[in-house]
């Protein structure tokens, strides 16, 4: 049975109350949640990482068990990467990767098993929008985009909502996903097939938040953790098992990407410390890592990044200031004409 929010469910089953208040200060429930850990608790977490890509000069696995993450012309501003996995940025992946040209994620992670895993990004999204056509702005919008070197055609532009996706598990069955459609967190499970949205959480452009989830096939349960907080836990049905597994690709899907072959989805923005755990974490370790999280999150791009409003009255300004000074020239000269002395043929 699926629930009116998406979620796996028996029928008779007692509803899971785990979503917590969203009012709550993230920083608040970090101090509550690692005054109430034991330090053994958080150890173990760190223990069993399988990759750790920290994305701070390079796409290196700091733990030195796999290659690195495959990003061509990949860049670190101020020790994040910076991610366009848009296919109007396309840079073919290097040859012998054995994957796809447009490939942006994980190599194989041999140790990942895909009944027991966590999967933790710190993520910061872009706003997504496709910038205006070129052909389709007017004279006065021609010079507001002249004057903003072209950031009026994208502050206006459409909403693309290929920019929505956030982490995707498997190349070729998507049997993992992470996305923020509708502005909300979504998790999608084999290829889309099963799509559950949280409730009350809103994913926002300009800033930075921090993913982390733990998948039990066992226990039929996943629980997530966002920006600091503990989100409703996700019941599987007993016969749910991932599509991957005992297909002919379950021995080379186990990567994470950020595009999504399936819908041609992808992320924008920047990403920094993915984490990849061998096992289930369970909800203490959760917190832990969470914790950690928080304290470590990145500082570039600050959240209070310029408003396109504020550059855009600027713009104005400045375009109306040039046409009072034009229009006065103009009236200048008419009158200089009106007052020439008459000749004297006249």
């Amino acid at each position: 049975m699926i629930s009116d929010h998406g979620e796996y469910r028996r029928p008779g089953a007692k509803v899971n109350p785990a979503a917590k208040d969203p009012s709550l200060n993230f920083s608040t429930v970090a101090a509550v949640c690692l005054m109430c850990l034991p330090f053994s608790a958080m150890a173990a977490s760190a223990d069993d990482l399988i990759a750790h890509y920290r994305f701070q000069t390079n796409g290196d696995d700091s733990l030195g068990k796999h290659p690195g993450f495959i990003i061509p012309n990949a860049t670190y501003p101020h020790s994040v990467l910076y991610v366009n996995a848009g296919y109007e940025s396309f840079i073919p992946a290097p040859p012998g990767v054995g994957r796809a040209p447009v490939f942006r994620g994980s190599p194989v992670l041999t140790n990942l098993d895909y009944q027991l895993f966590t999967v933790s990004l710190d993520f910061h999204p872009l706003p997504e929008r496709a910038p205006k056509p070129k052909r389709s702005l007017n004279k006065f919008e021609r010079t507001l985009d002249d004057l903003s070197r072209g950031r009026y055609r994208r502050w206006f532009g459409k909403g693309d909502w290929g920019k929505h996706n956030i982490l995707t598990g498997g190349e070729s069955y998507r049997w993992i996903g992470f996305n923020r459609a509708d502005n909300s967190l979504n998790l999608t499970l084999n290829n889309q097939q099963f799509t559950h949205q949280f409730k009350g959480i809103s994913v926002k452009v300009n800033r930075w938040h921090h993913l982390i989830c733990s998948v039990n096939v066992a226990k039929k349960q996943i629980l997530t953790w966002f920006d600091g907080k503990p989100l409703e836990t996700i019941s599987l049905p007993q016969d749910f098992k991932f599509d991957v597994a005992g297909s002919a690709n379950e021995a080379d899907d186990p990567v994470f990407t950020f595009v999504n072959f399936s819908n041609g989805t992808f992320f924008h923005g920047y990403a920094a410390d993915l984490k990849i755990f061998g096992r289930a974490l369970t909800e203490p370790e959760l917190a832990a890592v969470s914790v950690q999280a928080l304290a470590e999150m990145p500082t570039f791009p600050s959240s209070s990044s310029s408003s396109p409003t504020i550059v855009l009255v600027v713009a104005i300004g400045v375009l109306a200031g040039f046409l009072v000074w034009a229009r006065s020239r103009h009236l200048r000269r008419g009158s200089n004409i009106h007052r020439q002395p008459a000749s004297a043929f006249d």
